[in-house]
């Protein structure tokens, strides 16, 4: 949402934002719509009675995020399979449909439709360095913990590759710093940092960010802002949807290879990298594309241009 937001600021359009269900106490008749997420694309038919323009940003691959979630053996989303599939394969037309990756709108080809489809990244800010805090090796897991993905990565990372990472690192001192809300019980190498307000605290000189991302879609910020703050980082497949190869990012879906290529990085630690633009991360850009055609929609919009 707040990506969409700040695309339609830079456009020169004043969003308005509302749920789905409050989308009838919307007093105004708008000259666009904007859907954000593919898990509301319902609301699409109610948009298109009061606009003449559509947007469905789907942001992540329903079919990738639905398939993954049954592949690791969460049966609800077999039910949001079914919801997901109906919901898209009847919804009318939208004008626009904008992924976050070119990953995600190839996976998606040939079951969401729409009159024109871009690329539309995450735009974090690129986060400053800051200086060092940590005596000693520090390795970094974000997110909320509670969210089924991150959830077992984390299982995955702490059943799995722990333990071969405290073999190759014995004799290193080293800890993980947990970030996020909702985290289980842990062994003692984890310190539990919660929600931090000032997130300058997570991308420090020396720092290395895992993701063991187990399943999903979409373009991880736990991934991204680390790689655009020049710090390395260590994930999954999964984690690294979206993304192009770059030097500070490290895939293995072995945990034996997660945990070797953690231990490299923690070593080669002292080292400061360039921070890379986004656009040598991400795997596609369409924001210029999107840019365009808004402003196409402002000069066909019956108010005059009015955004």
């Amino acid at each position: 949402m707040r990506d969409v937001v700040a695309v339609l600021d830079e456009a020169g359009f004043t969003a308005q934002t509302t749920t789905a269900r409050g989308l009838g106490t919307v007093a105004v008749r708008p000259c666009l719509g904007v859907v954000v997420s593919y898990a509301v694309a319902g609301s699409v038919r109610a948009l298109r009675r009061r606009c003449g323009t559509v947007w469905l940003d789907a942001v992540d691959s329903w079919l990738l995020v639905d398939r993954s979630g049954l592949r690791a053996g969460h049966p609800l989303y077999a039910a949001r399979v079914l919801r997901d599939a109906a919901t898209l394969a009847t919804m009318p037309r939208p004008d626009l449909v904008t992924w976050i990756s070119a990953a995600d709108r190839a996976e998606d080809r040939g079951t969401v439709r729409g009159r024109r489809r871009l690329v539309l990244p995450g735009r974090p800010d690129a986060p400053v360095l800051q200086p060092s805090t940590a005596p000693a090796g520090r390795l970094l897991m974000a997110g909320d913990w509670s969210y089924a993905p991150n959830r077992d990565g984390l299982a995955w990372f702490v059943d799995l590759c722990l333990p071969l990472l405290e073999d190759i690192l014995q004799g290193v001192d080293w800890s993980i710093v947990l970030h996020g809300p909702h985290a289980p019980a842990l062994p003692w190498r984890f310190r539990n940092a919660g929600y931090v307000a000032d997130e300058s605290e997570l991308y420090q000189v020396g720092d290395v960010h895992l993701a063991p991302v187990a399943h999903g879609a979409g373009v991880k910020r736990k991934v991204l802002s680390p790689l655009l703050a020049g710090l390395p980082v260590v994930t999954t497949p999964a984690g690294a949807h979206g993304l192009k190869k770059h030097p500070l990012l490290d895939v293995a879906a072995e945990p034996a290879v997660f945990a070797a290529l953690t231990a490299a990085r923690l070593r080669g630690r002292a080292g400061v990298a360039q921070p890379p633009p986004a656009g040598a991360v991400v795997d596609a850009d369409d924001s210029e594309a999107v840019l365009a055609w808004l402003a196409s929609v402002a000069d066909r919009c019956p108010c005059g241009g009015s955004r």
